[in-house]
């Protein structure tokens, strides 16, 4: 338990650099930062209601685009430069083509998660649908898949929690932890947990791969149509928006001591102290993120060395 409080007191400091980080590239004016506090408050309060997620996104996409339409369009200077010729090995109807086939899987995702009772198809249509709404990276996942997974009874929260401090402290994307999460989802026998993680990493990955060979030969057609790019602004706030809110969400729930349950990190000192340093340290050091995980597993161990009834309940 000591270890575990130390990983993910280091996993909520790395979660709030994420975040500060995503407010600085994307809260560029007045709108996109307002964006990013109203969707965090709305996160907050309604984390509970899982469908609000993709709608906050989809609201601030629809603000930003209401906002600019009428601001004058800046200078493409990708498309004024020479655009030599590109050749695909398929044409822009195969393009529209797969993403039809991304439409069909979402709808049939969607039907997986409310309209069957097998865990596998649910496990499947739930990291499908999450990779399918996902815009500003991989720390936007991280209080979806919470809802998604912790909701439902698959993984308890510190179960969570533990998951995210190992995959920072692991290389590779983020995006990785869905194979994690899939596979407690069906824990039952080994065979069937890594029939998850094959669900979960498969789930969350496809959609981005089919989209972006859906786009490929459509991107010189459609590029030039600026109408999309305030959309795209205000969804990306709005994901920030989110990623704050789990700041605050994995704040809550992180420390687990005498009492059964897990309990808010400022309710010990010390772990405040570590989820601060891991924020300055790989923010401002540049210390490498899976270093700082480990370091604050260790400073966990040194707390039970020093004081070993902390930790009896």
């Amino acid at each position: 338990m000591a270890l575990e409080n130390g990983l993910v007191a280091a996993a909520v400091g790395l979660t709030a650099l994420a975040a500060f980080q995503l407010g600085k590239r994307v809260g560029t004016d007045g709108v996109t930062r307002a964006l990013i506090l109203a969707s965090a408050a709305l996160a907050i309060t309604c984390r509970d209601q899982p469908y609000v997620f993709p709608c906050l996104m989809l609201a601030g996409g629809l603000v930003t685009h209401a906002v600019h339409t009428a601001d004058p369009a800046p200078p493409d200077v990708e498309a004024a430069r020479a655009d030599p010729h590109i050749c695909f090995a398929y044409s822009w109807a195969v393009g529209l083509g797969l993403f039809a086939a991304w439409a069909g899987l979402l709808v049939a995702a969607v039907v997986c998660r409310h309209a069957t009772d097998v865990r596998a198809l649910h496990v499947w249509g739930t990291f499908y649908f999450t990779g399918s709404i996902i815009f500003g990276g991989g720390p936007v996942m991280i209080p979806l898949l919470q809802s998604y997974v912790v909701g439902p009874g698959w993984l308890t929260d510190r179960e969570y929690l533990i998951g995210l401090a190992a995959i920072n402290a692991l290389p590779g994307p983020l995006f990785n932890f869905a194979a994690y999460c899939g596979a407690l989802a069906l824990r039952a026998s080994i065979g069937s947990a890594v029939a998850g993680a094959l669900l979960g990493f498969l789930g969350v990955f496809t959609p981005g791969l089919i989209l972006i060979a859906a786009a490929l030969p459509l991107w010189r057609r459609f590029r030039s149509l600026r109408a999309l790019q305030p959309a795209f602004k205000g969804m990306n706030a709005a994901a920030t928006g989110l990623v704050f809110a789990a700041v605050y969400l994995l704040w809550n729930n992180a420390i687990a001591g005498r009492s059964a349950g897990s309990v808010v990190v400022g309710s010990y000192p010390l772990f405040t102290i570590v989820s601060a340093c891991a924020f300055v340290a790989a923010g401002y050091t540049r210390m490498p993120a899976p270093l700082v995980v480990v370091l604050g597993g260790v400073i966990g161990i040194i707390d039970w060395a020093v004081d070993p009834g902390a930790y009896v309940a």
